[in-house]
């Protein structure tokens, strides 16, 4: 068995690394003022990965593997363990020399000078965009079904969530939002806490009537409780925060009464906060322009910056493009997934099923069918098809 410090297994080592699948760079564990740490050595497999050659690596740091979608907490959490002389493993989104965005998990390790010093960091690197692109897909699937559960379960209280997703996606890439997707995953289950709540109680508040002490403490704990369940599922920590300060004021009132406010409220929930407040002065009728003088008028409510970049967009808002799509009749049993209510669907005894404005799902045509089964639905009815 070759012995620490033989020739012979340094040559060992060094051939592990050479001819190895994973990424290895290797930087100095004092970092140069004002640059980072710099590289010392890159193995074939960074120069195939990342696409720079050892000689354009060399001598520089590890930024130039960073870009405009680096995640900036992950690369505190690194500099911070670096800066501890600890180990530390994380995923981050890295770039090639292209302009690739790649997701690697990379393990940091510090290694000693002969004196036991921490003298070198390794970085161990394995590509593992597949994995994450493939979990996404998973993740967004099934959270799509939980969509088209939850409009089935109660329509009427997830209703607005798709024109508040649409609008809150296109806040988010107007402020330049880190996590677009966690603001997307938010958007869309910023009502889930609502399955806690008995429907009579949410109907009640959802048509302004007087709600008892504990019916009005259980629509104010909604994000709470949605908050909670989002967090029991893995990778959505972030999605939780953004739908637990959803109702928070930027001056740190509202819910919930900690002591959170100004910049430490996620970006991805005051742009929520944003969004679902001018939807619904949208669908009670006021015209662009004058929701954006109220809000600006309500100092404290909004993050200013938010409201300011975002501005422009919502004065804007054209009601018509949201509704872009072709009007057609059909019959009940026509009605196909994506269709918007312009009609109510209503049984011929006058019973009413749903509301103008729903979009259908599969859930919900599902539903639709069952229930033409015990009674009839009158038609045609009018839908707005994309």
């Amino acid at each position: 068995m070759p012995r620490d410090g033989d020739p012979f297994n340094d040559f060992l080592l060094r051939q592990i690394v050479e001819h190895g699948d994973d990424a290895v760079l290797i930087t100095r564990a004092a970092p140069k003022e004002g640059s980072g740490r710099e590289i010392i050595y890159v193995n074939p497999a960074f120069e195939r990965l990342f696409g720079y050659t050892a000689a354009e690596a060399l001598g520089r740091t590890p930024r130039i593997l960073e870009g405009a979608r680096t995640d900036p907490a992950t690369r505190a959490r690194l500099r911070a363990a670096m800066d501890g002389k600890r180990q530390v493993r994380e995923q981050i989104l890295n770039y090639t020399k292209g302009g690739q965005e790649i997701w690697v998990d990379v393990n940091i390790v510090p290694l000693t000078d002969p004196t036991g010093e921490v003298a070198y960091f390794a970085a161990i690197e394995r590509n593992v965009t597949a994995e994450r692109q493939l979990l996404e897909r998973t993740l967004a699937g099934s959270l799509q079904l939980v969509m088209e559960v939850l409009s089935t379960y109660d329509p009427v209280t997830f209703k607005d969530s798709l024109p508040v997703r649409r609008l809150a996606v296109r806040l988010g890439e107007a402020v330049g939002v880190k996590s677009a997707w966690e603001l997307d995953v938010a958007a869309t289950l910023f009502m889930i806490g609502a399955i806690s709540v008995p429907r009579s109680v949410m109907h009640h508040w959802q048509e302004h009537e007087t709600l008892d002490a504990v019916e009005a403490e259980m629509v104010e704990r909604l994000p709470e409780v949605g908050a909670k369940l989002l967090a029991a599922i893995p990778r959505l920590t972030g999605v939780a925060q953004t739908v637990r300060y959803q109702n928070k004021r930027f001056d740190g009132g509202g819910f919930p009464g900690d002591a959170v406010k100004g910049s430490e409220i996620p970006l991805n929930a005051r742009v929520l906060a944003l969004a679902k407040a001018f939807i619904r002065e949208i669908g009670a009728g006021d015209a662009p322009k004058h929701i954006v003088d109220a809000f600006r008028r309500d100092k404290g409510r909004f993050d200013p910056d938010v409201l300011e970049k975002a501005a422009a967009m919502l004065r804007d808002f054209d009601t018509a493009a949201q509704q872009a799509g072709e009007v057609v009749e059909a019959e009940p049993q026509n009605l196909m997934n994506g269709d918007e209510l312009i009609d109510r669907i209503v049984t011929t005894e006058g019973t009413v099923v749903l509301g103008t404005g729903f979009v259908l799902t599969e859930a919900i045509l599902t539903k639709l069918r069952h229930i033409r089964r015990t009674t009839t639905l009158r038609g045609p009815i009018r839908v707005r098809r994309r």
